[in-house]
């Protein structure tokens, strides 16, 4: 963990107004949590934060991605850069053990950040500054009056909003390549790898509708998906924006129910926004799947061995006390997978019996689709019409009463 110790002022805060020009009486602002440097108050108070702090140790200000800064009582600060160690308290949508893999996916809320390893007292002041790719967000409290479960759950949500500013940003950059290229409709889908999917499916089915789809390569959970909705419906849209929601979040599927109109199979926001949750395709079931898009192939293409002897597995072949294979010389130990009520897909924790690790990622069960290697080339996408078929439906609305492209 790099620390260093340096010497500092008692700071009290950063002005906020000043009364009138020249008087000398202010208003202090003692606490803030700023989520993007987009904002022009984020860049002087870093320049503030910087000459007074962060300069004077001796790594480069490039090179922080990351930094905890703690003042102490006695004009002393500790500065914590990078490689401080932090545990998110999380929301996951499905019971998990000690050792398993959380994913983005995973998460559906993030409720508190702490620093294990890290003393905070109750008359310290706070500084916390991260990147979430190329944004910044900085956190601060000079009231010295920490209480740690409020500093933890303030953190989580500084947290949280940075990776959600991250999408609106992705997001919006893909609203101007859609005006730019004058689609019909954005797609947006909750898996990494979905829009892989989409892009052969509507070149082998011959769709002529010209959709856009979020090529995003990050993993958005129906909660994050379910609030861009809610973000872009308060203002006009050029585009009309289509999100697409998996099948396997009940408390979801619940509202946009609740928002649908009867038949019609999709949702309307306004302001050009419409959603849409997936359709049941053939040989699945509510009762019997976890429908997410890779159970729009049949099980035998889900099945496909890629060239490095790599494949997806489906949840039912294995044992639901053992997590060994069926028919097969391998076991999964993901028992949160294999012992689910429903069937879905496994792309992880699958071994052979010398414990190498066979099963293939979604990812690149969508990645090789995509480039068209042979082993996929014979592929059905026929049950994707479904979902292209709503699609459809949305482009002919007009209940917005907007002019689109």
């Amino acid at each position: 963990m790099t620390k260093f110790t340096i010497k500092s002022s008692h700071l009290a805060g950063f002005v906020a107004e000043a009364k009138k020009p020249g008087e000398t009486e202010v208003e202090v602002q003692v606490k803030c949590s700023l989520v993007t440097s987009d904002k022009p108050i984020f860049h002087v108070w870093m320049k503030h934060i910087s000459s007074l702090l962060l300069s004077t140790i001796p790594i480069p200000i490039p090179l922080i991605h990351k930094f905890l800064i703690i003042l102490h009582k006695n004009d002393m600060a500790d500065v914590y850069i990078n490689d401080f160690k932090e545990i998110m308290r999380v929301r996951v949508k499905e019971a998990m053990k000690a050792g398993d893999i959380v994913t983005t996916n995973n998460i559906s809320d993030i409720t508190d950040l702490v620093f294990p390893d890290i003393d905070i007292k109750e008359d310290d002041a706070v500084i916390y500054g991260l990147r979430t790719n190329w944004r910044f967000s900085l956190y601060y409290d000079f009231d010295r009056k920490i209480v740690s479960e409020t500093l933890a759950k303030e953190l989580g949500e500084l947290k949280k909003e940075a990776i959600f500013n991250d999408l609106y940003a992705s997001a919006d950059a893909n609203i101007s390549r859609a005006k730019l290229e004058d689609a019909d409709a954005i797609i947006f889908t909750e898996g990494k790898s979905d829009w892989k999917h989409f892009i052969i499916a509507a070149e082998k089915l011959g769709i002529t509708s010209k959709l856009l789809f979020w090529t995003t390569e990050n993993s958005v959970g129906s909660d994050d998906l379910y609030k861009m909705c809610e973000h872009y419906a308060r203002i006009p849209q050029p585009k009309r924006m289509v999100f697409l929601f998996d099948r396997d979040e009940e408390s979801i599927l619940k509202i946009l129910r609740q928002k649908e109109k009867s038949g019609e199979g999709f949702q309307y926001w306004g302001n050009n926004v419409y959603s849409l949750y997936l359709p049941v395709p053939l040989g699945r079931s509510d009762d019997t799947h976890s429908i997410s898009l890779e159970l729009f192939h049949s099980d035998n293409d889900i099945k496909t061995i890629n060239s490095e002897g790599r494949r997806l597995y489906l949840s039912n072949e294995f044992n639901n006390t053992s997590g060994n294979h069926l028919t097969e010389d391998c076991h999964c130990t993901a028992k949160n997978k294999y012992r689910r009520d429903k069937i879905c897909i496994i792309d992880c924790d699958v071994f052979d019996r010398q414990n190498k690790s066979i099963a293939l990622s979604k990812d690149d069960f969508a990645e090789g689709i995509l480039k068209k290697e042979p082993t996929y080339n014979s592929i059905n996408f026929s049950e994707f019409k479904l979902i292209f078929d709503v699609i459809s439906d949305i482009l002919k609305n007009r209940d917005d009463n907007l002019t689109t492209g």
